[in-house]
């Protein structure tokens, strides 16, 4: 799955692997612990979650909301289903 992260006046598309996907479901919930799984750097700080490649560039930065959940909101992604679950 390919989702498009915000990233200062612009956006980073980054693929997801290995997801579950639902189109009942309408937002796409990333743990914390995958992306420095797979070697990227993450930091919290100045109501923002800013992720960025071992280089050090930053490829994304998510708001944090008045819930103060690190929350983005885009257009509903787009995802291949290898294999259709029923739950």
């Amino acid at each position: 799955m390919t989702i498009e992260v915000p990233n200062s006046t612009k956006t980073s598309k980054l693929k997801l692997t290995k997801v579950l996907y639902s189109s009942k479901v309408d937002y796409t919930l990333v743990l914390i612990g995958k992306p420095d799984k797979y070697g990227f750097q993450c930091s919290f700080g100045n109501g923002k979650y800013s992720i960025f490649i071992k280089k050090g560039d930053k490829i994304g930065e998510i708001p944090k909301n008045a819930c103060s959940l690190y929350k983005h909101t885009s257009e509903p992604p787009t995802a291949n289903a290898i294999e259709q679950v029923t739950l």
